[in-house]
């Protein structure tokens, strides 16, 4: 239907082009042509470098690359924020894990527990293990976290436990100002794999379960 209305508008539209198009090869009508604007090679090369600088700057504000540069820059070794030691608040709040350095190496253990116990009372263990020999062992106290290096504002080339699925994943970590970090684990590659942002506590809190084997400092 739209189209049948569509009909009488064409054929209009076609007539007025055409009856131009006669107007044009009768009065030999065109538009006036401009002389070309000559330039020495030193203003080409002044042009040229302009327009790559200005392709480069529309790339970096809009890639996403760019972007995540622009809003994070990297921390430099000076930072007093690079400081990664310490209590951090697991991202579901249930549980607290103490970064270490041991070797210029970085770990993390399982300290603090909000629920300790199953819906029956019992300890829970680390039962999703690949390990057989490791399934009676309770998930506090474990160690989550292994063989993190810093290099160049993050800390990679580690790998992280998941007790609850009884995984093992490879780890990298960035810290997000000084009282927050972003812990990805992933496998083999960083983009197949998931975020955590863990946030820093200054001490462990009274509800809960601390592990026995627990030292401050």
């Amino acid at each position: 239907m739209y189209l049948m209305k569509l009909v009488p508008v064409l054929i209009l539209l076609s007539a007025n082009l055409f009856a131009l198009h006669q107007d044009t090869v009768r009065t030999g009508w065109d538009l006036p042509v401009q002389p070309a604007i000559q330039f020495n090679d030193s203003e080409v090369e002044t042009v040229a470098t302009g327009v790559m600088q200005r392709d480069a700057e529309q790339i970096r504000n809009t890639s996403p690359e760019g972007k995540m540069n622009t809003t994070k820059p990297p921390l430099n070794d000076s930072d007093a924020s690079l400081d990664v030691t310490g209590l951090w608040l697991s991202a579901d709040k249930r549980g607290i894990i103490r970064i270490y350095e041991q070797d210029g190496k970085f770990y993390g253990r399982l300290v603090w527990l909000k629920e300790p116990e199953d819906d029956q009372g019992n300890t829970i263990l680390d039962s999703k293990n690949p390990d057989p020999e490791k399934r009676d062992r309770p998930i506090l106290g474990l160690q989550m976290v292994f063989g993190l290096e810093y290099s160049g504002g993050e800390w990679r080339n580690g790998e992280i436990y998941d007790p609850e699925s009884g995984s093992t994943y490879s780890a990298r970590l960035r810290l997000n100002g000084s009282d927050r970090m972003d812990l990805r684990g992933y496998i083999r590659l960083p983009m197949f794999g998931r975020t955590e942002s863990w946030t820093r506590v200054g001490t462990l809190p009274d509800n809960g379960k601390i592990w026995p084997g627990f030292v401050k400092g």
